[in-house]
């Protein structure tokens, strides 16, 4: 509620603030220099208007009310003490609205009577969807940041550093693993993606080692024996 009221004050002494230079360069009557708004909904804010007039005291404004009955102890009839009371003139009006002026004291003023008397502006559907909108959006930056919302941040952060390659096939990576985390397919020995090639086959049994071939006797020959003599 601090916030907004903030916003609303900040609103209004904007308002104010361009509006007395429009007067201004109204009053000052050249046609070579016509001041122009700078807020794009200026002509939005005309309500504001008759906050800037001086507002009337209530010592100033004449007694509105009816005169006490005369009591019947027999007192005789003549004029009520507000017939003595002398009314304001014009001049003393006008010198009580300068010097109070636009002052904030709530136990002293009323409200404007012409505000009284203006009727409600029905709003049109963009103003609507506007009010909506920016009440969405005070909502949507004041709200908390949850633990997955940082943690989005953080991977968007550094996707935004790989190649236009690599982020198309990280984001394909990050469905399919999503995919499988909703069906509850995770496990320690799960592969996000499928292999173009099959595992490699198992290792089979050792061969034994490879033996020398013995050398075979020529045929024609005959071993003699060697004896000592």
């Amino acid at each position: 509620m601090t916030y907004l009221k903030i916003l609303i004050g900040g609103l209004r002494s904007t308002y104010l603030r361009e509006h007395k230079r429009v007067q201004d360069s109204q009053r000052s009557r050249a046609a070579d220099y016509i001041y122009v708004p700078r807020m794009w909904y200026y002509d939005r804010l005309h309500f504001l208007a008759g906050q800037t007039e001086p507002r009337l005291l209530l010592s100033s404004l004449p007694s509105m009310l009816p005169s006490p009955p005369a009591e019947a102890s027999g007192a005789q009839p003549g004029p009520s003490r507000q017939q003595h009371v002398e009314e304001p003139s014009m001049s003393q009006l006008s010198l009580s609205q300068e010097v109070a002026g636009p002052s904030r004291l709530p136990d002293i003023q009323v409200p404007p009577l012409h505000l009284q008397r203006k009727s409600v502006r029905k709003r049109s559907n963009l103003e609507e969807a506007a009010i909506s909108l920016f009440w969405k959006a005070t909502e949507a930056l004041t709200a908390p940041h949850t633990v997955e919302e940082d943690f989005a941040g953080i991977i968007a952060c550094k996707m935004q550093r790989m190649e236009e390659g690599q982020q198309l096939m990280y984001e394909s990576l990050m469905l399919e693993a999503l995919k499988k985390g909703l069906r509850g397919q995770i496990t320690s020995a799960t592969h996000i993606c499928d292999l173009t090639h099959g595992p490699p086959p198992p290792p089979g049994p050792t061969p034994p080692p490879a033996t020398s071939p013995t050398a075979e006797p020529q045929p024609g020959r005959k071993r003699g024996k060697k004896t000592r003599k």
